[in-house]
């Protein structure tokens, strides 16, 4: 016969499996408290620059006080008849205003060097969630090799762009729908890419400059020469990712 457990005892590993089950996996919990964490240092970050604001007012209030000090001291010496008495307690005065205004510059300095510090904390945790952001995307999502179908604007033209990638160095080709396919070289770093097309004595046409955003997409600018205008022609393009090959 099998033994019938009591309730208590098949409660406990229910509500264990349950709670094992309703808890978010650890990635995710930590991808979460790191973006708690940013959230209360931003507020924190907030109150800082309140007290900075506060204690820039202070310092300036205590300035205004000293030098009002000095100028009643420097009038009383500039006077025919000087007394004992007005100069102690002005100068008195003026001892006190320069101890409230080094109070004031020591207190300035411990908001400036807190908030340098709450700054530095917040770069981090953001410097930090873009780079968990940027491990959670597609491979190959950070490079610029492989096919794109490219939109030129303001013509409306269509392009197929083929990228190959060594290092920085890009090549590879440019073809406008119904045209040819041109050459392509430039260079990509940091999400930056920069080429130019070439007709088939080597001629530069058009310089393309984009940025590779973090859906994965390139957009820009791109200049060209017209000869039969006798000007620069210049306007925007865009790409979306076609594949990850040639």
């Amino acid at each position: 016969m099998i033994p019938r457990l009591p309730i208590p005892a098949l409660a406990l590993p229910l509500a264990l499996a349950v709670a094992w089950l309703a808890a978010p996996p650890p990635a995710a919990a930590a991808d979460a408290a790191a973006a708690g964490e940013l959230r209360l240092e931003q507020k924190l970050l907030a109150l800082d620059l309140v007290d900075y604001r506060e204690a820039r007012k202070q310092e300036g209030a205590a300035r205004e006080q000293r030098q009002a000090a000095v100028e009643r001291l420097d009038l009383a010496l500039a006077g025919d008849s000087v007394s004992l008495g007005t100069v102690e307690t002005l100068h008195q005065t003026v001892a006190a205003a320069e101890g409230a205004v080094r109070l004031a510059e020591a207190r300035l300095e411990r908001v400036l060097a807190r908030l340098e510090d709450r700054l530095r904390r917040v770069s981090l945790l953001e410097r930090d969630g873009e780079a968990a952001v940027a491990a959670t995307r597609p491979a190959g999502a950070r490079d610029v090799a492989g096919s794109w179908r490219l939109e030129i604007q303001p013509q409306g033209g269509v392009a197929t762009l083929t990228l190959h990638r060594d290092g920085a160095t890009v090549t590879g080709t440019l073809m406008l729908a119904g045209s040819p396919a041109s050459g392509v070289r430039g260079t990509f770093s940091k999400d930056s890419l920069r080429f130019e097309r070439q007709n088939a004595r080597g001629e530069i046409e058009a310089v393309f400059l984009g940025t590779l955003d973090a859906s994965g997409r390139l957009s820009g600018e791109w200049r060209a020469s017209s000869f039969s205008q006798g000007k620069p022609v210049t306007g925007n393009w865009r790409a979306e990712r076609v594949s990850t090959t040639g």
